[in-house]
């Protein structure tokens, strides 16, 4: 989603700022090319889960709060309120035997989607987004964890 790029490019600007302090939110909107009204929403989501921390004052601004190396992709996807998990309609949580189209075609059994949905946790936890930067700036199509390429968890 576009509050997820934001999100990680606001990270990703931090994490370049980071020898020169804290970057202030007009700065940091710029570079981006975002509102700083919109920015300021997801910065204060970052702050508030620890992802970012704020320094005011006339040298104020943003500072990453921990490495990249240390926030996984889904600490970014729960602090802007993306769900975590696959996508399954009403209906088909009250009755597993019908399928989401409403015509009786045969449907996975609901703890399929439990143990998609665990497993899905599982990697967006592993993967932080330092190792995604690292992966790109190195040219590496794929992760050391399955071979899976850095493309295929755009969210």
């Amino acid at each position: 989603t576009v509050r997820f790029r934001s999100a990680v490019e606001a990270l990703l600007e931090l994490d370049r700022h980071r020898t020169r302090g804290p970057m202030p939110l007009a700065r940091m909107s710029e570079r981006l090319e975002v509102s700083q009204s919109y920015l300021e929403l997801i910065c204060r989501k970052l702050r508030e889960a620890g992802l970012i921390e704020s320094v005011r004052g006339p040298n104020g601004g943003y500072l990453l709060a921990r490495p990249l190396q240390w926030i996984s992709v889904a600490d970014v996807m729960s602090t802007i309120g993306m769900p975590c998990k696959s996508a399954q309609t009403k209906q088909a949580k009250r009755n597993p035997r019908i399928s989401s189209r409403g015509n009786g075609a045969a449907k996975a059994p609901p703890d399929l989607w439990d143990r998609f949905n665990a497993q899905l946790m599982t990697y967006l936890v592993s993967v932080s987004i330092g190792e995604l930067l690292d992966q790109t700036q190195n040219g590496h199509a794929s992760s050391a964890r399955g071979g899976r390429s850095v493309e295929s968890i755009a969210v």
